[in-house]
């Protein structure tokens, strides 16, 4: 494309070469009789062409301005396909759906001078594809708290209410050796002075208002591990026990 321009312009500054079948006496060079380039910047100029097209469909665009040549350009022009016409006042062009920008230079002899106007046009091609947003970050993945090495098991009850596969459960050698420790109490259970053991509060308090009798599972640093009605059946528990645990 630059060189097209290029040989544009040489076309207009270069004076012709006549060749003659007779042999002529060397004349003397005459210089081109340009005297300045002239740019107007505030005659209007435009390009006919439409300003939306379908996609891959030929774009067409003109110059109705009487002058020499023209010079063309065309953003984004790695994406479209173009050709200029041979008089140069034509410009057209195929490519993908965007927004493209034709800029033409007209270029004309007036006096010895060359004057140059400019003219700029936008067509849409379809609808152009809006940016792709940037992918979010992908959150840090949280550590995985060490399984504990140690397992107790605390089960709030309404021992009035036990049932026979409760007691199966609760009475389980293999459950209870299933766990470092596994302790069982009342959800009315009290000390000397009235009032809730110390070390058993805080697993009354999380039993409150849940379906009893209610299983705890809790490391050896007083982490519940897992929270639950007591299962049916001994292999339930085990299940828990060996499941990875999340606190």
């Amino acid at each position: 494309m630059k060189t097209l321009r290029y040989l544009l312009l040489a076309a207009i500054l270069w004076p012709p070469i006549v060749y003659s079948a007779e042999p002529k006496p060397a004349a003397k060079p005459r210089p081109v009789a340009v005297k300045a380039l002239t740019l107007r910047a505030n005659v209007p100029t435009q390009i006919d062409g439409p300003d939306n097209v379908e996609p891959y469909k030929f774009v067409r665009l003109g110059i109705p301005t009487v002058c020499d040549t023209v010079m063309w350009w065309l953003e984004p022009e790695d994406l479209a396909d173009y050709q200029v016409s041979a008089d140069t006042k034509q410009l057209v062009f195929v490519g993908p759906p965007g927004i493209y920008t034709a800029r033409a230079v007209l270029l004309t002899i007036r006096d010895g001078r060359i004057v140059a106007d400019q003219a700029r046009k936008r067509v849409t091609i379809g609808v152009p594809l809006p940016p792709v947003p940037p992918e979010p970050p992908i959150p840090p993945v949280p550590p995985v708290p060490p399984k504990p090495t140690e397992l107790y098991a605390v089960v709030v009850e309404e021992s009035s209410l036990r049932t026979p596969e409760q007691a199966i459960v609760l009475g389980s050698q293999r459950c209870r050796a299933a766990f470092r420790g596994f302790r069982v109490t009342d959800q009315d259970v009290k000390n000397e002075s009235g009032q809730p053991p110390t070390d058993l509060k805080p697993y009354l308090d999380r039993a409150k208002g849940k379906t009893l009798p209610y299983l705890m599972i809790v490391g050896a640093d007083g982490t519940v591990w897992h929270e639950g009605t007591l299962p049916a059946t001994v292999d339930a528990v085990l299940v828990l026990v060996k499941k990875e645990p999340r606190p």
